[in-house]
């Protein structure tokens, strides 16, 4: 199987965390946190606010789904797995309904004891929050 395919999971694990993480961009926008590095492989955030058991349980299913998606590659040794979330705080949107639209865009960045990396990005997402 083409080591290339491995972006292709990158970018699902960003999309899976994307899918779920209106909360912690909840936290980020009331925080005026414009970015937050999570480390999928420690379970860990920075900065160290978001690091509160409902961040941290998503950060696990996106961690147990990269682990089984990357059992397809024997030969690939993860030593790096990293989500970024960037966030555009100037162009947050108030909706009518009481909800929030952000700009965000959430990276996931993989890597290898080869050296060998990997990610998968997804940009200008508006992310509704409440």
């Amino acid at each position: 199987m083409s080591l290339r395919r491995l972006n292709g999971i990158a970018y699902s694990i960003a999309h899976k965390f994307a899918a779920s993480a209106e909360f912690f961009i909840g936290l980020a926008v009331s925080h005026k946190v414009a970015r937050v590095e999570a480390d999928l492989l420690a379970i860990s955030v920075h900065p160290a606010d978001f690091s509160i058991e409902r961040n941290l349980n998503l950060l696990r299913l996106c961690r147990e789904s990269l682990l089984d998606q990357l059992k397809r590659f024997p030969t690939v040794h993860l030593v790096r797995a990293q989500l970024v979330v960037e966030l555009d705080l100037a162009a947050v949107e108030h909706k009518p309904d009481g909800n929030l639209s952000v700009p965000a865009r959430i990276t996931a960045l993989i890597g290898d004891d080869c050296g060998r990396a990997w990610s998968g990005t997804i940009e200008n997402r508006a992310l509704g929050v409440r």
